[in-house]
This record gives structure tokens, sequence and C-alpha cells, in this order.
């Protein structure tokens, strides 16, 4: 039979204090983009490890994107994306690395973008609205 584990007040410390530090270090990352994001929905898919998964992209910058996706993927893992939308007369591959994951998706990086990417980038952040940060305030400069 299972006994409740009670919760002592050094071990309630002990689990605010993990948490008071997950927190700076979410904070931290955040804070180590160095573009602004833009906000969009556009249908993307991604090819890792020989599969291709449909998703949609949610946001956007001259750094990397945030993919929408229920597959667990490492961090650390390459993975190809590819671009396609009604502008672009043929789609845009773009390698990347996934930075981070969540409950929603992956965080990546782009590898070295051609000037044909940059240009699929800006174009697609002309378009979008910029994405405020964790404060709610809109990001003016670079971060």
């Amino acid at each position: 039979e299972e006994r409740p584990v009670a919760i002592t007040t050094p071990l309630m410390g002990l689990l605010m204090e993990s948490n008071r530090r997950n927190d700076e270090k979410q904070s931290q990352q955040s804070n180590q983009r160095k573009h602004d994001r833009y906000s969009l929905l556009v249908a993307v898919d991604y090819h890792v490890r020989d599969l291709t998964y449909q998703c949609f992209l949610r946001d956007i910058s001259k750094g990397g994107a945030y993919i929408e996706t229920d597959q667990r993927i490492q961090v650390g893992q390459r993975i190809h994306l590819t671009l396609s939308t009604p502008d672009l007369q043929r789609p845009v591959f773009i390698d990347c690395q996934v930075v981070r994951c969540d409950d929603s998706g992956i965080g990546v990086r782009f590898g070295e973008l051609s000037l044909q990417q940059k240009k699929v980038v800006e174009e697609l952040e002309k378009k979008s609205p910029r994405v405020a940060d964790d404060a709610g305030t809109i990001i003016i400069g670079p971060m």
C-alpha cells in the first residue's frame, strides 16, 4: 500500500527554488534572440530522418522559426524545412537545427541562408505582424 508523501517546508522551498531557476533559464533563452520575430500561419513540410511531416510555421525571423508539430524531435537534431507559398515560383529548402522543444512544437535555427532564402524570409516578415516579447510589449530593436 502506497502512502502519500508529506511535503515539508524545506522540501517545498527546494521545489520553489528549482522552479525559479527554470524560469530564469527560460527568460535568458528568450533574451538570446538576435532578430525580431513575426507571427504567421504558413503550411510547411519538414524532413527528418528520411520522414516528411506536414505542419504549420507559427513565427519566423531572420535567424529561425517556430514550427507547430506534435512530433517529438530532439534538441540538436537537423531538419530540412520546405517553404512553398502561392507567391513562390518553386519551393525553398532551408536547413535548420532544433534549438527548443515544447508541447506545441519546435524552435529551429536556420543554417547559412542563401540570397534567395533570405528574400523569402524577408517577404514573409513583411506580410506578418511583429511578435510581442514575454512582457507583452512590442520589440522595437533587435534582441
